[in-house]
């Protein structure tokens, strides 16, 4: 009975595979090649998008200052999203924020390098109004919390935080 029902999984396996059951484990290392290629693919998109986003996104920079709320994009695409943006010409600082696709609030602050202050020091307040912290180094800083009420709260102070340092910057 015991071998029987193995024989069924194993069938049951084979089937859900595409393949014949003698050849289960061959064809699942197919399909995981294959799902890590579409993975590999996919990563390759979202940069590419990121780039376009990078591009419109900098063209709504106010003074060297780049703020945007961006809902449903991952922590480390908001990341990568604004070391994008603050490689534009003239862009200084950028402040993105975002619900995350995992259904908390993040924030990411990305400053030039000629622009003297932490970027952690912009987003420390702002992280509390999220119900979180968060931290960096230097040129780049990311906070997330819990509370995706206090994303808009967080992205005023976060701003009113660059805008400082933009006028000390000038």
């Amino acid at each position: 009975a015991y071998i029987q029902k193995l024989d069924g999984i194993l069938n049951e396996v084979a089937s859900i595979v595409g393949t014949k059951s003698d050849d289960v484990v061959s064809g699942l290392q197919r399909k995981l090649e294959e799902l890590k290629s579409a993975q590999d693919d996919i990563k390759i998109l979202r940069a590419k998008l990121a780039v376009g986003r990078a591009d419109e996104l900098a063209t709504s920079s106010a003074d060297g200052l780049v703020v945007a709320r961006l809902d449903g994009t991952s922590a480390s695409e908001l990341r990568e999203l604004a070391i994008a943006v603050r490689q534009k010409s003239g862009v200084l600082v950028v402040v993105l924020g975002a619900v995350t696709d995992t259904g908390g609030a993040s924030l990411v602050a990305a400053v030039a390098s000629s622009v003297k202050v932490v970027a952690s020091e912009l987003i420390a307040q702002a992280a509390k109004s999220v119900g979180g912290g968060g931290g960096g180094k230097g040129d780049i800083a990311t906070a997330g919390g819990k509370n995706i009420l206090g994303l808009d709260e967080a992205l005023q102070i976060a701003t009113s935080a660059a805008r400082t340092a933009i006028d000390a910057h000038k």
